[in-house]
């Protein structure tokens, strides 16, 4: 897949992070970006919607990246943000989904 690499990489994706996305090993986005194998046509729709770009770029067959009427929009990350980030990424699989359902219980706390 010509071009998995480098939108995993600008979208700021660990192989580990866009597997767990899509729902596939962190080795199989690696054998994707290596061309060693070819995802399923589901998992190519996931990572094509996950990185906000069409099958056809993604395979090499066109060289527009970005899907029609679709726009990026920036999003700030504060730097707090920025080290709960750093941390999630640290975290197991398991773990995630914990920290998940922890910050969506202090939210819900919050709320009147």
């Amino acid at each position: 897949m010509k071009n998995l690499r480098k939108l995993r990489q600008e979208n700021g994706f660990s192989c580990e992070h866009l597997g767990e996305l899509v729902h596939v090993k962190k080795a199989a986005i690696s054998k994707y970006e290596l061309g060693q194998i070819q995802p399923s046509q589901e998992v190519l729709r996931k990572l094509a919607e996950v990185l906000n770009t069409t099958t056809d770029y993604l395979l090499g067959i066109s060289e527009i990246s970005e899907r029609p009427g679709k726009k990026k929009e920036p999003i700030e990350i504060t730097g707090s943000q920025l080290k709960l980030l750093n941390e999630f990424e640290g975290l197991m699989l398991e773990d995630k989904q914990k920290a998940i359902d922890y910050v969506l219980l202090l939210k819900k706390a919050r709320m009147p």
